[in-house]
Formats: C-alpha cells, sequence, structure tokens
C-alpha cells in the first residue's frame, strides 16, 4: 500500500495537504506533517508515503509513514545554512508514536501520557552512527 499526498499552495510558505481529496491539514513540511497526522490515526509506519506537488508529473519526496514522522525541517533565520532534516521533537503532550495508536494507548485521567524520547539522527536516515 502506498499514500499519495496531494499539496497545494497555501499563505506564507506553507501548503494544503490532501489525501484522496480528504484534506489533511496546512502545513510548513506537508509531507512530514502529514506523517504524524497518519500516525495518529493508526497507519501502519512501514506504509510508503509520497508528496506530490499539484499539477506535477513527478513525486517531489518518497519515505515512509514512520520514518518521515521523524523528521522535521531546520532553517536558519540568518541565512547561514541551508534547510536540512532534523529530528522531530513534539512540543509537551503531542509526542507521535512510532507505532499506531491502540484503544489501550488512549491517555487516561489515571495514567500520565508516555513520551518516546527523540532517537538519533543517524538510526532515523539509516546510515552508522
Amino acid at each position: 500500500m502506498s499514500i499519495t499526498i496531494i499539496t497545494t499552495p497555501a499563505k506564507a510558505g506553507r501548503f494544503h495537504a490532501s489525501i484522496s481529496g480528504r484534506h489533511v491539514g496546512t502545513f510548513r513540511t506537508p509531507l512530514l506533517s502529514a506523517a504524524r497526522a497518519l500516525l495518529r490515526d493508526g497507519v501502519d509506519p512501514s506504509t510508503a508515503i509520497t508528496l506530490l506537488h499539484s499539477g506535477a508529473t513527478f513525486d517531489a519526496l518518497r519515505s515512509t509513514v514512520g520514518v518521515a514522522a521523524k523528521l522535521t525541517v531546520k532553517e536558519d533565520d540568518a541565512g547561514r545554512q541551508l534547510p536540512h532534516f532534523v529530528p522531530y521533537r513534539a512540543f509537551a503532550g503531542h509526542a507521535v508514536s512510532a507505532q499506531p495508536r491502540r484503544p489501550s494507548d488512549s491517555p487516561s485521567l489515571h495514567r500520565p501520557p508516555q513520551h518516546r524520547a527523540p532517537h538519533d539522527f543517524a538510526e532515523i536516515a539509516g546510515t552508522p552512527a
């Protein structure tokens, strides 16, 4: 199974992302952000994911849901460094597990949410450390 995300420009460097005609969200990093949304919806992390700009005849980016969900893009405001992939660090209460959500994983009033520590970038990228 493969999932294709179609993007259209929004405002201020953001993109509307849709899957099979369903709007997923408006993001600065549509492939990576949509992958996190898909994980929250229970999609298998090994599922292939592709980003296609609306009207284009070629893929812009490809990954798996699990790998893409673990990454974000870092930009240097001073322009000294090109944008590059870095490990995604969720805000408190928004951590995304690498596993699909199961009913037993739902937050409870009787136990605090469990947050996973970010993985080493070399592990995420699949390169030896």
